[in-house]
């Protein structure tokens, strides 16, 4: 598993996926076709990719750090699991249909509970990006 804690975080989320897909709750052709791309860029790739469009300049960048998971274990996979349905529902009710979404985050509370200690040692920090950006009129 990914030792940072957002990547154990997805891997424990598809883990219920497709464990749903073996109790034959939703279709294993269904589970195969999905697909989640992910990628969390850098502040400099931000940078270069404002750049390279074109249309904006850059007035304020800075990166917002702050630590995860900080309060109780309960708190924490209530928190863990109504983020993640305020991200993924809507995507996820598109692929799968919104029972199985329910099913999904029923799974997902119940893993995160069970194996919560593997967060212990994982990298806790989160960072966010604040961009105010300034549109060129041409």
């Amino acid at each position: 598993m990914s030792q940072a804690g957002v990547g154990m975080y997805y891997e424990l989320l598809g883990s219920c996926i497709v464990a749903m897909a073996k109790l034959g709750e939703i279709s294993e052709e269904k589970v195969d076709s999905f697909n989640l791309p992910l990628y969390y860029s850098s502040s400099t790739e931000i940078e270069e990719i404002i750049k390279v469009n074109g249309n904006f300049s850059i007035e304020i960048m800075d990166s917002l750090s702050h630590q995860i998971w900080q309060t109780s274990k309960k708190s924490n996979i209530e928190v863990s699991v109504s983020g993640g349905r305020a991200v993924f529902q809507g995507l996820l009710e598109e692929h799968f249909a919104s029972e199985a979404v329910e099913k999904i985050f029923e799974h997902f509370a119940k893993k995160l509970a069970d194996n919560f200690s593997i967060f212990d040692g994982a990298a806790h920090e989160h960072i966010d990006h604040f961009i105010l950006l300034k549109r060129h009129f041409n």
